[in-house]
């Protein structure tokens, strides 16, 4: 499990792509997508969290944009990663490694990036099953910041 701190939270199919709260906008419903670490200071600030742990037991995380002020959270209405103002507690789960699926806590629906470009909509769905093209699409990985 990892440990209280900041991290870019990078996908491990499309490795160029990192979560990305939507230029950093603060308000309630701001996408959280997939892009490439350009090196700029304020795309830094939009693609580096706050993640705090709950209960490690369990994996149970809060994931927060300090920039933004804005927590990262899965809107269970759209399935949609987005930034909303309320906190909400986020299960890490891990088939061993460092490799993780992000979901709410005991819900077969997972983080999903559908695409290797920029400004891609991170997505929540059922996770996919070993041996299936898009299997990698649910791993992401804490990059230590």
């Amino acid at each position: 499990m990892i440990q209280t701190g900041n991290y870019k939270i990078q996908n491990v199919m499309f490795n160029t792509q990192f979560a990305d709260l939507a230029n950093g906008d603060p308000a309630d419903g701001t996408e959280v997508m997939g892009h490439e670490e350009d090196g700029t200071t304020a795309g830094q600030k939009h693609r580096t969290f706050f993640v705090e742990v709950v209960n490690p037991v369990l994996g149970l995380v809060t994931i927060k944009n300090e920039t933004s002020g804005t927590y990262v959270t899965i809107n269970e209405r759209t399935n949609k990663v987005e930034g909303n103002h309320q906190s909400q507690e986020l299960q890490l789960s891990t088939e061993g490694g460092s490799d993780y699926v992000i979901h709410r806590y005991n819900v077969n629906s997972v983080w999903i990036l559908n695409e290797p470009a920029d400004w891609t909509q991170i997505t929540t769905a059922p996770a996919p099953p070993p041996g299936t093209a898009d299997f990698l699409k649910k791993y992401w990985k804490f990059v230590e910041q």
